[in-house]
């Protein structure tokens, strides 16, 4: 198996951040979290600059996958079970408390203060959402396309790992070292050679390893830094704090999307009679 099982990928809930859940994981008995395997795609390189923020063409064609349906509900765990990680149809809050781990109590999902930029408890946890509910996919299962127009869970992970360097990285680096700095939008569709030659482990640990340290160095910011301007030039004016928040929109349409892949090619076929009535858009 690519990402393990539930039991290998998922310790006890605490009431650690995820990123106390990643190192913890990798201590369990003595055993890497995640197979380490050569580098045998090189890493994704070229310019990537998307938007406007709320609705580029990139993310609406790849979103476009992971559209829940089924009467527009989805399961919604006990609060009592907050503290177990539970899969099923969740939506919203209810998918980030549950598969993060969060622990019970908290109001919000990100901590936000003065001191503080907003979104970086969802922008951590998301390498943790992902690793959950890929737990038991296998190379094939991250390979399979539900059609030859869509995307693989091994092209979305190509794509989150590509953006998280090519594009956050570096309009947030640029946010911080230039005066109103200019971003040309950018379209996802012209990176599909280079996500379609990736390896889904390879993919998954570089994402996870830039996230973890641009979640450390965006920590050390003040919040004041969020009123940084700069010029998209198709969504206009935009500030740090801004782009901080299309950064976890488009964590949660990719999770939502790998959702739907997961459970499209895992589980529909296990229902029988009672997935005919799920209108699944992997």
């Amino acid at each position: 198996m690519v990402f393990g099982t539930l039991e290998s990928v998922a310790p006890p809930i605490s009431n650690a951040r995820s990123s106390d859940f990643v190192r913890s994981r990798r201590r369990l008995s003595g055993q890497p979290n995640r197979t380490r395997l050569p580098a045998r795609v090189p890493r994704i390189r070229g310019r990537a600059c998307y938007g406007p923020l709320t609705d580029h063409a990139g993310c609406a064609t790849l979103n476009s996958m992971g559209e829940m349906e089924h009467g527009g509900r989805g399961e919604r765990a006990p609060k009592a079970d907050r503290e177990r990680v539970v899969f099923g149809l969740l939506r919203g809050a209810s998918l980030i408390a549950v598969l993060a781990g969060f622990p019970r109590g908290r109001d919000t999902l990100d901590r936000m203060d003065e001191q503080s930029l907003p979104c970086l408890d969802i922008l951590e946890a998301t390498p943790e959402i992902l690793r959950r509910l890929m737990a038991g996919v296998t190379d094939a299962d991250a390979r399979w396309k539900p059609a030859t127009e869509r995307f693989s869970i091994a092209e979305v992970l190509a794509h989150l790992s590509h953006s998280e360097g090519h594009c956050y990285r570096m309009r947030l680096d640029r946010f911080l070292s230039e005066q109103r700095p200019e971003f040309e939008p950018d379209d996802a569709k012209l990176y599909l050679d280079l996500y379609r030659d990736a390896d889904p482990e390879d993919a998954f640990d570089h994402f996870e390893e830039q996230r973890e340290t641009n979640i450390e160095f965006i920590r050390g910011l003040p919040g004041s830094e969020g009123s940084r301007v700069a010029l998209h030039k198709e969504a206009g004016e935009i500030t740090l704090a801004q782009m901080l928040h299309e950064w976890a929109m488009h964590d949660l349409g990719h999770i939502r999307q790998i959702a739907e892949l997961v459970r499209a090619r895992k589980y529909l076929e296990g229902a029988g009679p009672l997935g005919a009535s799920y209108n699944l858009k992997p």
